[in-house]
């Protein structure tokens, strides 16, 4: 260890140099001494952190901290970080990390502590954060609280299946929303982590089990498509109204490349973590603007990991999916399988952060000489995971052994400190990149080692890191768009009524939706309503200009994942002109029979109208849908005629009927090609 960082000073020294000095010659600014009070957030080449005011590059290098004296066995090991919480020991600790570069210091609280009944809060447990919070400025410490935990045990109100459960989860939102109330001014903390390694449930019984064919009815409408949709549908027993979750052994083993049912499930799973995602950052942003959010993910996280002698389930969190939720990724990665967890993290990198900042939130620099080298421009910052030693729990590699004294691994940790501090990261560019498809690899422990070899032998043939051409990747909750239809014809004045599919289910995120129509096939994008509720349909007015190329998407307003596109083109066609005739006041009202009939394909149909008003003339085809909008507008008496040019309309009877006031009328029309 302490070789390879000797073989990287001249390079380090250079390199910061030269960064720092940059940076200062383009903006101007130097460090001023009030640094500490002011928030960090993202810069604007969304990778590095900086202070909010004057701009400084800040670059996270610290340790998730603990008290080893609080450690418990009970119900698991851990730390009780708040309920054995001791000022002078934490003051100890403290000054120990700032002596060596730490700036930043990542927190476990447990809900228990602070919402120990369901909607109520413990006010001692905030005044002991605001000791430590305390502690932390006195050092100029950041500090990360990951918010989510159980270490000093669970509420009664907690569910097991912490992600679907609908109490449980308005429990998470009154609690981050009484941790954000209290603490939005305060730039001590770097940002709220919402929870530590999260993991959603496979197959069972319970409220997924519930929930599961709620969501599948969603996806697919009609037994029909489902049938269609998986090759094994139905199973012994099975119906539409009970659908049969995957079975542990397909789940677990995941042996069946390209399972639709269990790829189906892989995506239910990711759409109850997104939910559950949006609904507490979303609860946190509406009471602090101030502070960054992040979320704890794990290796098991991405969509890619190798199994070789070790193998734990994908927890569908998937962090492409979720990062537009927060304002930058946190990553665990331990050396347990190989000794290529660095190159691992810059493939994951490069699949699932495509714009925001990255922190290596948990690793261990003992395991892996050159994890810090080769992802110096993978990552936006690092934490380290050990602190100090004790005897209850073998962890070696810590920076202070069990009496508090600096360990060789310190040292190095310190000696990287003097100069990363004041660098500013900046991501490496794609060198090469590899197809990933999801539903092969989230289906296949084979499909993952192949891919996986596949990227470790691209990325050490490589000058830079890796990216993936990732194929059947799924946005949350497709909405299925259902109107318009591939080929319909609407005609500006017209009122449609755009529709898509909206899922029931009460845990759900009430999520508000943008629409918008192209009129070149996909390429620019026009709004036509933003930010309405999701209730699944949207009257409209249709707009000029016209065009056959005419294509719709309902987008997620809050991170834009489009749900669902049109993907059949439809057309816009302009009104037809009316043309007053006679300005004389006829004595009764009068739809005339169009002419010629039978036409191709202009006609001409003329009206009365014995006064003035609202006045409608639309055509339908015989399954009585309405096909064209040939008048809405408001008339003065008289008489009219406007013309219908029916070009790409096939051949048949129609029908056109006029509205004005109280009056209707209807007469058929054919077409003949």
């Amino acid at each position: 260890m302490i070789n390879f960082f000797t073989s990287m000073g001249l390079f380090i020294c250079l390199f910061c140099t030269s960064l720092v000095a940059q940076f200062q010659m383009q903006t101007g600014l130097t460090y001023l001494a009030n640094e500490a009070d002011e928030f960090i957030r993202v810069a604007s080449d969304g990778w590095h952190f900086e202070t909010a005011v004057s701009q400084q590059p800040f670059v996270p290098w610290g340790v998730n901290y603990y008290d080893p004296a609080t450690f418990h066995s009970d119900p698991f090991a851990a730390f009780d970080v708040i309920g054995q919480f001791d000022s002078t020991r934490t003051d100890r600790h403290f000054a120990k990390l700032d002596s060596i570069g730490v700036n930043i210091v990542r927190i476990f609280l447990s809900v228990v502590s602070f919402e120990p009944e369901l909607r109520l809060i413990n006010e001692s447990s905030f005044l002991t954060l605001d000791k430590l919070i305390e502690l932390a400025k006195k050092y100029n410490l950041r500090i990360i609280f990951d918010l989510i935990n159980d270490w000093e045990g669970a509420p009664g109100w907690e569910s097991w299946e912490y992600y679907a459960e609908s109490q449980t989860i308005q429990g998470y939102e009154f609690y981050v929303q009484a941790l954000g109330n209290r603490y939005a001014d305060e730039p001590a903390v770097f940002a709220w982590s919402l929870k530590n390694e999260p993991y959603v449930r496979g197959p069972d019984s319970g409220i997924m089990g519930d929930l599961w064919p709620i969501w599948v009815h969603f996806r697919y409408q009609a037994e029909t498509d489902l049938a269609e949709a998986w090759d094994d549908y139905p199973r012994a027993g099975e119906s539409w109204n009970q659908i049969q979750q995957p079975t542990f052994d397909e789940f677990t083993a995941l042996n069946d490349p390209g399972n639709p049912r269990l790829f189906d499930y892989q995506l239910f799973r990711e759409d109850i973590a997104y939910n559950w995602t949006r609904r507490l950052s979303d609860m946190l942003r509406a009471v602090d603007p101030n502070h960054l959010i992040t979320l704890g993910l794990d290796q098991h996280s991405a969509p890619i990991k190798h199994v070789d002698g070790f193998y734990k389930t994908y927890t569908a969190f998937n962090p492409k999916k979720i990062a537009p939720l927060m304002d930058y990724i946190s990553i665990h990665a331990y050396n347990w399988w190989d000794n290529n967890v660095g190159k691992f993290i810059e493939g994951v990198l490069r699949y699932a952060f495509t714009s925001k900042p990255v922190i290596l939130e948990e690793y261990n620099l003992a395991e892996n000489n050159s994890s810090v080298d080769e992802l110096l421009n993978s990552t936006s910052g690092w934490l380290h995971w050990g602190v100090i030693a004790f005897p209850e729990w073998e962890w070696q590699d810590n920076l202070f052994d069990e009496n508090e004294q600096l360990t060789s691994l310190g040292q190095d940790f310190n000696n990287i400190a003097g100069w990363i501090k004041d660098q500013i990261p900046t991501r490496a560019p794609d060198v090469n990149t590899i197809e990933l498809d999801l539903k092969q690899v989230l289906t296949s422990i084979d499909a993952q080692n192949a891919v996986y070899n596949e990227y470790i032998a691209a990325a050490n043939s490589a000058t830079g890191p890796v990216g993936f051409n990732v194929m059947n990747y799924h946005p949350p909750l497709v909405l299925n768009l259902t109107a318009p239809a591939g080929g319909e014809q609407w005609t500006t004045g017209q009122q449609v009524l755009i529709q898509w599919n909206v899922i029931e289910l009460e845990i759900l995120y009430n999520m508000t939706v943008d629409l918008q129509i192209s009129r070149d096939g996909g390429i620019n994008w026009e709004q036509i309503t933003n930010n309405i509720p999701n209730t699944g349909s949207f009257q409209w007015t249709v707009t000029e200009p016209a065009s056959d190329l005419c294509m719709i998407t309902v987008t997620d307003h809050k991170d834009a994942n489009v749900f669902s596109i049109n993907l059949l083109p439809f057309s816009i066609d302009i009104m037809t002109a009316v043309e007053l005739v006679d300005e004389e006041i006829p004595a009764t009202y009068r739809l005339a029979q169009n002419y010629p009939n039978p036409f191709n394909p202009l006609t001409t149909i003329a009206f009365d109208l014995p006064q003035s008003g609202i006045v409608t003339l639309k055509v339908y085809d015989v399954l009585g849908r309405e096909v064209a909008v040939l008048t809405s507008g408001n008339y003065p008496a008289g008489s009219f005629k406007t013309r219908w040019e029916a070009i790409g309309f096939s051949s048949g009877v129609y029908f056109y009927k006029i509205q004005a006031g109280t009056y209707f009328e209807t007469k058929k029309l054919i077409l003949l090609r």
